[in-house]
């Protein structure tokens, strides 16, 4: 391998096709909600090369992640529509008898609430409410701390067996205040 003089100091290997223009193309290409791999084909260049830039060029980064954004936030405001129901304008055409010209007919359109959507919206926001997974803890009362007899209390997403009876503790509704009296278990 020959050695490079220190005084003729060029960057080594091919030179990036990388052009400033690619910004906005890439920032509309995401926000139309194409994928990285269809970005770099529509820019012609391999999808390692689109990361090789989204490190080297902080502007295209920031663009891609804006165009992204805005397809994020248009996917999210559909699911949103679709989990509580909406409206839209539709039109019908129809044929009368002995008509020449089809007659266009406007209505509402509803579609209502999916409830597919709803559920996963609300496992989405409200994780702690809607998870699937909830936690059954098997436990003598006496055994259990202030903090997790409270929880209980208020109603969050843990079963408790009582050790004695093996029946579920009840949990108390969110109106009502716990005593202690109804946090101590009864020997």
């Amino acid at each position: 391998m020959a050695k490079r003089s220190k005084l003729t100091l060029k960057p080594l290997g091919r030179r990036t096709s990388y052009k400033a223009a690619h910004c906005e193309t890439a920032r509309e290409l995401c926000a139309n909600g194409l994928t990285d791999r269809e970005i770099a084909d529509e820019l012609g260049v391999n999808v390692a090369t689109l990361y090789r830039w989204r490190i080297d060029f902080p502007e295209f980064r920031d663009a891609m992640q804006a165009g992204k954004s805005v397809a994020d936030d248009r996917v999210e405001r559909s699911l949103y529509a679709r989990a509580v129901g909406y409206e839209w304008n539709a039109c019908k055409p129809f044929m009368p008898a002995g008509a020449t010209v089809p007659v266009i007919a406007t209505y509402r359109e509803h579609v209502p609430p999916d409830v597919n959507a709803a559920t996963f919206w609300l496992k989405n926001r409200r994780g702690n409410t809607w998870r699937d997974k909830s936690e059954t803890i098997v436990r003598h009362v006496s055994q259990m701390t202030d903090a997790q007899l409270e929880a209980i209390a208020r109603g969050d997403n843990a079963r408790v067996i009582d050790h004695d009876t093996a029946q579920p503790v009840p949990r108390m509704s969110p109106d009502q205040q716990p005593t202690p009296q109804a946090l101590q278990h009864k020997r």
